[in-house]
């Protein structure tokens, strides 16, 4: 498994990461057997391996570490479903808006080298994301197949509308245009095929500065206690800054559409009481991510037989045809996770709530 990169200024392709994937294999029956041996789901042994420990929580702190994290492990990994629709978007696209320093960075950081997920601190250039004519470089679209967008809080309204001008194209045909003249390149770049990515959009609720104090009197006085569901009230708090700019409004209704996922947590959490500095052996790590992807794609290929669509399309209700499909494939993950185990919740049922945002929203 090689990592490659291309020099910006020799353009020279080097080789950034390296592993021998004929020694990971031998990790396969370990993790199965300590996977029983202490009644694990996947999710709490991905957790356990990208060094959090949930385990000691209490109950209140364990249930806000719950509707921080599910929603990061669900944007990761793909569901490619046997329908033309699931080539062009087979990832999980989230919005997540939270306190200050409740782990977000340093949770995607932690598993770049086993997800190909490229980070980038504001909204990004069109060169930045997907080609830079002036140096004749490719982007992040080309390097990464998760792109975690960090800070979208803090960016500038017309930068906002013209990323996500750019992402939505992306999100939904794995389509990515590019300046006026470099059509052709690329072309050339993407030899015919579509590159789908999934879309992580990550921002602060408040700002770093803010006292606990301030930020918990914020939270009790703004209009986001009375909001119905975690779609709304991501709105809310990204229309907040240009209320009057209707093509920003317009344009952050089109972006939160395409959101798989609208988690918003308003609970503040100490990161520090689940840190664990115990990690997995990176070998046994890309083993164990490749186990989950093989859970997830045991289930999609028959996925009618292992989930009841019929069930999502009566209780959704959805009125977008992406949402249901949404709900399909989060009911694929969290079946392959063991969430729905973990939660002591139907699939189905827990699939749609997310995807509303109504789960663990009052």
């Amino acid at each position: 498994w090689l990592g490659l990169r291309m020099n910006d200024e020799s353009k020279e392709i080097y080789i950034k990461e390296y592993e021998d994937l004929t020694k990971i294999s031998k990790y396969k029956d370990k993790i199965i057997k300590y996977k029983d041996q202490y009644r694990l789901t996947w999710y709490e042994y991905l957790l356990s391996a990208a060094g959090y420990n949930l385990f000691d929580l209490n109950e209140k702190d364990r249930e806000i570490a719950d509707k921080l994290y599910i929603p990061r492990i669900l944007s990761l990994f793909k569901v490619n479903l046997p329908s033309a629709d699931s080539l062009f978007n087979p990832y999980t696209h989230v919005l997540q808006l939270t306190p200050p320093s409740t782990g977000k960075t340093k949770f995607y950081i932690s598993l770049q080298g086993y997800l190909r997920i490229g980070y980038i601190s504001g909204i990004p250039s069109r060169a930045r994301l997907v080609y830079n004519a002036e140096k004749n470089t490719p982007g992040e679209i080309f390097y990464s197949e998760y792109i975690v967008i960090d800070e979208i809080d803090k960016s500038d309204t017309q930068a906002f509308i013209e990323f996500a001008e750019r992402v939505n194209e992306g999100i939904d045909s794995g389509r990515w245009s590019v300046e006026k003249g470099d059509t052709e390149r690329i072309k050339t770049l993407l030899r015919g095929k579509r590159l789908p990515r999934g879309i992580i959009l990550l921002g602060n609720i408040g700002d770093e500065s803010d006292s606990e104090q301030i930020f918990d009197e914020y939270i009790e006085t703004s209009e986001i206690k009375k909001i119905d569901n975690a779609r709304n009230a991501g709105k809310y708090l990204l229309k907040e800054k240009a209320k009057s700019n209707k093509k920003y409004r317009d344009t952050v209704d089109s972006l939160i559409s395409r959101m798989a996922i609208v988690s918003i947590v308003t609970d503040r959490f100490n990161i520090n009481k689940i840190r664990n500095d115990k990690l997995l052996n990176p070998l046994a790590m890309h083993e164990l991510v490749r186990i989950i992807q093989n859970e997830i794609n045991k289930i999609a290929n028959n996925y009618d037989k292992h989930i009841n669509i019929q069930k999502i399309k009566q209780l959704g209700q959805f009125n977008d045809a992406r949402m249901e499909d949404n709900a399909i494939k989060l009911a694929i993950k969290i079946k392959a996770l063991e969430l729905d185990k973990y939660l002591n919740e139907n699939a189905e049922e827990l699939a749609i709530k997310i995807v509303k945002g109504e789960w663990k929203w009052s």
